[in-house]
């Protein structure tokens, strides 16, 4: 299993896993974890080719984008837009483990925790 590799820059967005599925035929199956949607933007571009399906799947198992269904530049136009809706519409709940992609509607693995504990 691969991991990307972050250089001098922060994810803009991390969440506690985000993988990118490689799939060849001669090759097999490969899974590549990576830190943001950002991240995993562009270890699925580096491995697209016509020989491969690739697809990013969210840290709940859920494929968000499949090269089989759509073109990468398209999906994440998709993707950015949605992000900056989730922004204007305004979250005003901050995650106090720091996640940036937790919010009320769809919480870390951490507020899920604690949204538990506190029912008891």
């Amino acid at each position: 299993m691969k991991t990307c590799i972050m250089s001098n820059h922060h994810p803009t967005e991390s969440t506690d896993l985000i993988t990118v599925v490689v799939l060849e035929e001669k090759r097999g199956r490969e899974r590549i974890d990576c830190g943001s949607y950002e991240h995993a933007i562009e270890t699925a571009r580096d491995n697209l080719s016509t020989q491969n399906v690739v697809k990013i799947e969210s840290k709940e198992g859920e494929i968000m984008y499949s090269s089989e269904r759509m073109n990468l530049d398209e999906w994440e136009k998709h993707w950015r837009m949605e992000k900056k809706r989730a922004l204007v519409e305004g979250d005003d709940r901050e995650c106090p483990y720091g996640n940036s992609a937790c919010f009320e509607d769809d919480l870390c693995v951490e507020c899920k925790i604690d949204k538990v504990q506190k029912g008891y």
